[in-house]
C-alpha cells in the first residue's frame, strides 16, 4: 500500500464536502505548514505491519478538520457541521463515499478498504503561530502493501 496515495486521495474524497454557507473545505494529503480555514488534512500515520491473519498492513491515519477560531461560536457550529454523519457537508459521508461498491478497492485502488473508526479531539489546535477549532478522524487503511 503507497501511504503517500492514500493521504493524498483521502483529501481528494473530501474536497468535493461544502459547508451550508457556501464555503468549500481545503484538502491536503499532508501536514500543511499553515492552513487558511475550513481545512482536511490526513496528517499522522501508524503501521501495523502484518496487521491481518493474510499478513496485510493496517494502517491508522489521523486526518484533522480544522475551523476559524475568530468566531467561538461560528467555528464550533462550523466543525458540527462538517463532522456530521450525512449530507453534502459532511466530510464522513464524502469519505465513506469513497470506500467504492463492495468487492472494489477503496480510494480508486490506492487500498483494499478503509474505515472511519472514530471522531476525537475536538479542541483547539495550533499549526504555525494561530490556534484553530479542530477535531480528528481516524482512518484504518487495509492493503497487502503492493501500492496503486
Amino acid at each position: 500500500m503507497d501511504i503517500s496515495l492514500v493521504r493524498t486521495r483521502l483529501a481528494a474524497a473530501v474536497e468535493s464536502v461544502v459547508a451550508s454557507s457556501g464555503e468549500t473545505i481545503n484538502c491536503y494529503g499532508y501536514v500543511p505548514d499553515s492552513v487558511t480555514p475550513p481545512v482536511f488534512y490526513a496528517g499522522e500515520v501508524t503501521i501495523n505491519p502484518n496487521g491481518t491473519f493474510g499478513g496485510d498492513d493496517i494502517v491508522d491515519i489521523t486526518c484533522r478538520v480544522i475551523t476559524g477560531h475568530s468566531d467561538d461560536k461560528e467555528g464550533q457550529r462550523l466543525l458540527d457541521e462538517f463532522l456530521r454523519r450525512t449530507g453534502n457537508s459532511s466530510v464522513r459521508a464524502a469519505l465513506h463515499a469513497a470506500r467504492g461498491a463492495p468487492g472494489q478497492y477503496a480510494l480508486n485502488g490506492a487500498c483494499d478498504d478503509f474505515s472511519v473508526q472514530a471522531v476525537q479531539g475536538y479542541r483547539l489546535y495550533r499549526i504555525g503561530s494561530e490556534v484553530f477549532f479542530g477535531a480528528e478522524i481516524i482512518v484504518r487503511a487495509i492493503g497487502d502493501g503492493s501500492g496503486d
